[in-house]
């Protein structure tokens, strides 16, 4: 499970939390922090064991040689990578795919505790209280009695890393996963991949849901495809069974063999006599008496 998953579904508890104790004039103390840590940590901790016996299973079906990686936290990439094969992106094969995955996991991991902690510091050390003003009818979080650690924490918040860090995070597990999806349900491989990047913990849950499928080898259907489109382009494109396509076996597109077709005969023309081949047998035939000839 991706960590951008867990921290947005913290991130909303926090908001949430502030704008309920707001409204009560209040601020959010350690405890609520740590109610709101703890329901954030339980999702978590659920998603992820649903994952790893999705995994487990599915890594003892196929004979994987290290099945237990499934419960091992950032490790359950090379798991994912060696479930789902090969990968392609743009029609080029990605090697190490798993590593990458788990080395941005990792980075993404660390990033977003030092944001927790700076949210900590807002919250609960700074004592900074969220206000919320409106504007067009839209109310926007504002921060007010801030501390200079408290200044130096949001700066560090809004820097706006995490975009960056979820959009790297977030192609390479989008690729990881439709392979693996790819193997266990591909005519959804896309859809699945798609919906794992904007719904929490959707990856987990479908990855448990998939366990007792039998895998299936992906590029082996695909070939097999595109083979009987080749065979059917062929058969639209020369029905007839012979070399010229047509139905009459001739290379004449016709019935006459290898003959050409008889011409029909050119209708004649009423005003032949004052046409110019006429007009020239009719000098010929006056030269024959002109004396000055």
């Amino acid at each position: 499970m991706t960590n951008p998953g867990w921290f947005s579904v913290f991130n909303w508890l926090v908001d949430s939390f502030a704008f309920i104790l707001y409204q009560d004039k209040q601020r959010m103390n350690k405890y609520h922090m740590l109610t709101i840590f703890a329901i954030a940590g339980a999702l978590w901790l659920i998603t992820f064991l649903l994952q790893a016996i999705g995994l487990y299973k599915m890594a003892k079906k196929v004979g994987a040689k290290r099945p237990f990686l499934a419960f091992v936290p950032f490790a359950y990439t090379l798991l994912v990578e060696e479930l789902a094969g090969e990968v392609s992106f743009f029609g080029h094969k990605v090697k190490h795919l798993g590593l990458w995955a788990m080395v941005l996991e990792l980075i993404s991991v660390v990033y977003h505790a030092f944001v927790v902690w700076a949210l900590h510091v807002l919250y609960v050390r700074n004592g900074a209280f969220l206000e919320y003003v409106s504007l067009s009818g839209i109310d926007i979080a504002t921060w007010s009695k801030l501390s200079a650690e408290g200044a130096f924490w949001l700066e560090f918040y809004q820097l706006g890393l995490e975009s960056l860090i979820v959009l790297v995070e977030s192609i390479l597990f989008l690729m990881l996963y439709i392979g693996l999806y790819k193997r266990y349900a591909y005519n959804h491989a896309k859809l699945l991949g798609v919906a794992g990047l904007f719904v929490p913990f959707f990856k987990p849950i479908a990855v448990f849901c998939l366990r007792n499928r039998d895998p299936i080898d992906y590029e082996a259907i695909i070939r097999a495809q595109r083979e009987a489109f080749r065979r059917q382009q062929q058969q639209w494109g020369n029905p007839y069974g012979n070399p010229y396509g047509n139905p009459y076996g001739t290379p004449y597109g016709n019935s006459y063999g290898d003959e050409n077709p008889p011409q029909e005969e050119k209708p004649k023309d009423p005003f032949e006599e004052f046409s110019e081949e006429s007009n020239g047998d009719t000098q010929k035939k006056n030269g024959d008496n002109d004396f000055f000839g």
